[in-house]
């Protein structure tokens, strides 16, 4: 098996964070809480994102993110008003970044 091939199932069977989360699978608790823990240990994201959204505030900037996992950081940025594009190595994160916007 490719170097490629052994990253890809090692994050189909482990998406970020997944292990961590008690709330049922796919549902606005999950997904809350999975915020909630992000965020907690990665505090400067939110700010940074509310610092970019008032640079660009006279726009309508675009953000590619790349690996986007559950799509924590693609819904924040979403939500400061960036139009954005996600892809993933993953068919399942793409799966479950796309769940999150539904809600």
């Amino acid at each position: 098996m490719s170097d490629l091939l052994k990253v890809k199932d090692f994050w189909e069977r482990n998406l970020c964070m997944d292990s961590f989360l008690k709330e049922e699978y796919l549902t606005k608790e999950y997904f809350n809480k999975s915020t909630e823990l992000r965020y907690k240990h990665h505090y400067h994201i939110p700010h940074l994102v509310k610092k970019l959204s008032k640079k660009y505030s006279h726009m309508k900037p675009n953000l590619l993110e790349i690996g986007t996992g559950m799509g924590t950081d693609l819904q924040l940025f979403a939500e400061n008003g960036f139009i954005v594009r996600g892809t993933d190595l993953t068919e399942r994160a793409i799966a479950v970044s796309k769940r999150r916007f539904e809600l």
